[in-house]
């Protein structure tokens, strides 16, 4: 993905840049491995091993952390986009009130919550895979 004011961009989509999101946040632009997702741990790890059989590989990861307003400076709010070596991006994005956050899966031009991806059958992916190549 391309940085592209404050927003991500490749030849698909456009994503608002998390490292643009909050004047007061810690950011972090790295490998995801070297990356602490915390309560998505287990979604990167399972998202991860769904897209080796493709030899689709997570790239890089940009994300922000900030304290939302009621809890006292601690960092417990985030929002990040992991990108690949594909035209597969994951996008989680947390806002101030709790239970407001998206978590989705861009596979292309096509845009899914990332649990219908990680629930998926194995068929259900190739068939999205094979889909997202062929529009390419």
């Amino acid at each position: 993905m391309e940085k592209n004011g404050n927003q991500l961009v490749n030849t698909y989509i456009k994503i608002r840049n998390p490292l643009m999101l909050r004047p007061n946040s810690v950011n972090h632009e790295c490998n995801p491995d070297d990356f602490e997702f915390k309560s998505q741990q287990k979604k990167y790890d399972l998202l991860k091993a769904s897209l080796e059989p493709y030899n689709i590989v997570l790239t890089k990861v940009y994300a922000t952390r900030w304290a939302s307003a009621d809890n006292h400076g601690k960092l417990n709010r985030y929002s990040f986009v992991v990108e690949s070596d594909s035209p597969i991006v994951w996008h989680k994005y947390e806002a101030e009130s709790y239970c407001s956050s998206q978590n989705y899966i861009y596979l292309g031009k096509r845009k899914m919550l990332l649990n219908k991806w990680l629930n998926g059958t194995q068929e259900f992916r190739n068939q999205i895979i094979n889909e997202m190549i062929n529009n390419q």
